[in-house]
């Protein structure tokens, strides 16, 4: 699960920082703020992965915050969509991946914190 997390995050800070610096340019409807988020999202994807990695007590907390964020972002993306708004299909589909996958790290680090003792 930590590996997943990591190497999800990576995958998003790589890809979203190509579409910022206009390296490169999908053939739909981009969204900055998203992109950007997706970015910062894998950064914080990234120290998680490591904290679970690291039996950090926090990298659960943090996994479930991310599943949490995702999952809201997933929510606004929707809004937009019904509300007529231009939102990409593959944008819906990416965050709904996004929180699917933090939910279960969240879910499998939980477990594995619960069944752990002692401080760190």
């Amino acid at each position: 699960m930590a590996v997943v997390g990591m190497a999800f995050g990576a995958v998003s800070i790589i890809a979203g920082t190509r579409v910022l610096a206009g390296v490169d340019q999908p053939d739909y409807v981009v969204l900055p703020w998203l992109v950007a988020y997706n970015v910062a999202a894998g950064v914080a994807g990234v120290v998680v992965g490591a904290g679970i990695w690291l039996w950090r007590r926090w990298g659960a907390t943090g996994a479930a915050i991310l599943a949490g964020a995702h999952a809201s972002i997933l929510g606004v993306l929707v809004g937009m969509r019904l509300v007529g708004e231009a939102v990409a299909t593959d944008s819906l589909a990416a965050m709904l991946l996004r929180s699917v996958i933090w939910l279960a790290i969240a879910g499998a680090a939980r477990q594995v914190a619960g069944g752990r003792t002692g401080r760190r």
